[in-house]
């Protein structure tokens, strides 16, 4: 859960999010329990995620899971709320380190559990609520969001609109003095202008902001699919290309540079100089984060900023050309504008989303339960097969660790 970090990192991690909008009210900053130096270098920020997955034909299951940052209809909304009410009330008891005395439903517990009732918890550790993070569909319905990427209203965070509905708002406009960026709404401006206030609300430190965007759906499942394939289709409109190539971001941004240098004919095409514009701040951008740890140097923070808003400018400007030439190409999505959040908030709080609120390794976690229920009869799934089988699975991960570090003890 602490990753490779040691104690002081922690507390250093905890400190930087303390000047932070999202957690400068988080309730770890005031708790006297846990700002002693010692109960703050073991409290552990967790993450949580949600995503569905259709285990059978028509029939769709929500996993939800959770994590260190550390580490490496009708039915639905009850039941989004209930999972949430379940893991507020469970964080009270995590957050405070000590056993509860009765059940969530105030039921008397027995046995075991009734013997450690107000006892120490996690071995002096605790765990203190850091974000939430999920692809945009499960974060849509679980926070029951009114403004989103379905709507005329795309950003819960401010209110830039569709073109179409507003286009003084539009999302479209990358630029430095947008009128959307005026419109950034606070915590308690989404409590009171929200037509349903999300469950997690009531989880300690919590902040709407917190619902993290996630850059694999933003980045690579969204904009990077838009622009690689844009570019694609420019190059064979204009005959820059005769075969097929290795559609990745990095060799495009190599291959961009090298067409836009490539001739005085292909010099003197504006567009193709964009491209390579557009394509090598994105891949410098991630390449920047991915070799980042935690919390980015503040030059680090800076530069990926700017290269993300000037692939997006660049973008715009091709969108903008694109439609002159009746090209469907370069269309600019509801994405775009959240990759322009994510830009935002890298330079304000300096937190690497690489590491933070990526889902990569919750969706490969998700894979893994799908397998294991797909194999599983749909009846008994959930009573007993389904559990058996994943305990299973983690036992025999858990030996591997130990055999191979030799970390675990083995248990007799």
């Amino acid at each position: 859960m602490t990753g490779s970090r040691s104690g002081q990192a922690i507390r250093s991690f905890w400190e930087h999010c303390f000047r932070q909008d999202e957690w400068c009210d988080h309730p770890a900053r005031s708790n006297p329990d846990v700002v002693l130096d010692r109960a703050l270098q073991r409290l552990i920020p967790l993450v949580f995620h949600v995503d569905g997955a259709e285990f059978y034909s028509n029939c769709e299951y929500y996993v939800w899971s959770l994590g260190s940052v550390l580490a490496s209809g009708e039915v639905k909304e009850r039941t989004h709320r209930l999972v949430a009410e379940v893991i507020v009330w469970s964080m009270d008891f995590a957050f405070g380190g000590v056993a509860p005395e009765c059940g969530f439903n105030n039921e008397p517990f027995a046995g075991k559990r009734a013997n450690r009732s107000g006892a120490q918890l996690f071995g002096g550790y605790r765990f203190a609520y850091f974000g939430r993070k999920a692809d945009y569909k499960a974060r849509r319905e679980s926070h029951q969001f009114s403004r989103h990427y379905g709507c005329n209203l795309i950003c819960e965070e401010c209110m830039a609109s569709r073109p179409k509905a507003n286009p003084a708002l539009s999302f479209k406009d990358f630029s430095a003095n947008a009128p959307h960026l005026l419109t950034h709404l606070s915590h308690s401006d989404y409590v009171r202008t929200a037509t349903a206030v999300t469950a997690w609300n009531q989880m300690k430190g919590f902040h709407y902001k917190t619902v993290f965007r996630d850059p694999m759906h933003t980045v690579f499942l969204g904009t990077a699919k838009e622009v690689l394939a844009s570019c694609v289709g420019y190059w064979a409109r204009q005959r820059y290309l005769a075969a097929s190539m290795k559609l990745t971001i990095w060799f495009l941004a190599k291959l961009s540079m090298e067409l836009a240098q490539g001739s005085e004919a292909l010099a003197k095409d504006f567009n193709m100089r964009l491209i390579a514009v557009c394509l090598w701040s994105l891949q410098e951008a991630l390449h920047i984060l991915d070799h980042s740890d935690l919390v980015l140097a503040p030059s680090h923070a800076e530069a990926a900023h700017d290269h993300f808003m000037r692939h997006l400018q660049s973008w715009q400007h091709l969108a903008h050309a694109c439609s002159g030439m009746v090209c469907r190409l370069f269309r600019l999505r509801p994405k775009g504008h959240y990759l322009q959040h994510i830009a935002m908030d890298i330079k304000r709080n300096r937190l690497n989303v690489r590491l933070t609120s990526a889902c990569f390794y919750d969706e490969s976690f998700l894979g893994y339960v799908k397998k294991i229920a797909c194999s599983c009869h749909s009846l008994s799934m959930i009573k007993c097969q389904f559990w058996d089988r994943y305990l299973l699975l983690i036992a025999i991960r858990f030996e591997k660790s130990r055999r191979s570090v030799g970390a675990f003890p083995r248990v007799s």
